[in-house]
């Protein structure tokens, strides 16, 4: 965590460890994650999702997708790449281009502008380990559904081949006695 005063505003800097970690399953990047809220009492107002400029990587894709999926609808991020324009409408075009290789001071200015006006449509309500959790429920759920679907089509798979099978051998069987009877 780093802390820092900006415009006249403290700002709390926590870093999400693991987030680009193509080895982590959702659930323990939920679980890093709800580590870190307390850190940023009274909780998040916005999460930045920072990415570096250049093409737009699998991984980068696959960490967009996961991190929708943990924090939904109302996901913030802040990304430096044209590629990613596809994404805006995902996010609300809630997304800032920001360049670290200048000092330019506006893109600072234009960046927390942009997160006071998510604050105030969000009735400047942070984000709750509640919310991460209610979150996390809905990824289980849908796990579960997707189980579930996987299931019944492996069970129905499974039931076409007895019955192919099951056919195949009843024909082999009238045959075996066709042949038998045509011998005796």
């Amino acid at each position: 965590k780093a802390t820092k005063n900006v415009n006249s505003t403290t700002v709390a800097v926590i870093d999400t460890p693991g987030l680009f970690d193509p080895s982590f399953t959702i659930e323990e990047m939920v679980s890093r994650i709800k580590l870190c809220i307390p850190h940023s009492s009274p909780g998040p107002h916005v999460f930045l999702l920072v990415l570096e400029p250049g093409r737009f990587t699998k991984e980068d894709r696959d960490t967009v997708d996961i991190f929708l999926k943990i924090f939904g609808e109302d996901a913030k991020f802040v990304a430096g790449n044209p590629d990613l324009m596809a994404l805006f409408e995902k996010f609300q075009k809630r997304c800032h281009v920001f360049s670290n290789e200048t000092k330019d001071t506006m893109q600072v200015d234009q960046l927390f502008e942009k997160i006071h006006k998510m604050i105030s449509e969000n009735g400047g309500h942070c984000y709750t380990n509640e919310m991460l959790e209610k979150a996390e429920i809905a990824i289980q759920e849908e796990k579960q559904r997707i189980l579930m679907e996987n299931e019944a089509q492996r069970s129905k798979e499974l039931e076409d081949l007895k019955i192919k099978y099951d056919t195949e051998a009843l024909k082999q069987a009238i045959t075996e006695l066709r042949d038998k009877q045509q011998i005796s």
